[in-house]
């Protein structure tokens, strides 16, 4: 990747984004937003979909049910 990036005009500014679990993701969305120059609107995406996780959780949720301790 690197030799692709030095043959570019441009100097383009490259992010890793590991992306493990859904708070991972949630937390890509908003890095992209500030590395492209738009923090709030990331931000107010990522508010949003915590919402409705948030919603469906709530939704689905049985207390007989197990599960493992990093699922909530």
């Amino acid at each position: 990747m690197e030799a692709a990036l030095r043959e570019l005009a441009s100097r383009p500014r490259v992010i890793d984004l590991p992306s493990a679990s859904l708070e991972d993701v949630l937390e890509t969305i908003a890095r992209v937003g500030t590395a492209a120059g738009k923090p709030y609107q990331a931000r107010r995406v990522v508010t949003r979909l915590r919402r409705r996780i948030a919603a469906v959780r709530a939704h689905t949720y049985d207390p007989r049910v197990s599960r493992p301790a990093n699922s909530r």
